[in-house]
């Protein structure tokens, strides 16, 4: 694999793990929110 390719391919990865780690967050705060929400410790709003 020549230099460039294996930057690009690098650049890629960084930008999928970082788009990975801020669906695991969303989605992470959204869990939290329901299950607050449905044990009844937290008001109806949602504050991500």
């Amino acid at each position: 694999m020549k230099k460039s390719e294996k930057e690009k391919q690098e650049k890629e990865n960084e930008a999928y793990i970082e788009n990975y780690k801020q669906l695991v967050q969303r989605l992470t705060s959204l869990s939290r929110f329901n299950v607050r929400q449905f044990m009844g410790t937290r008001p109806e709003q949602f504050r991500p």
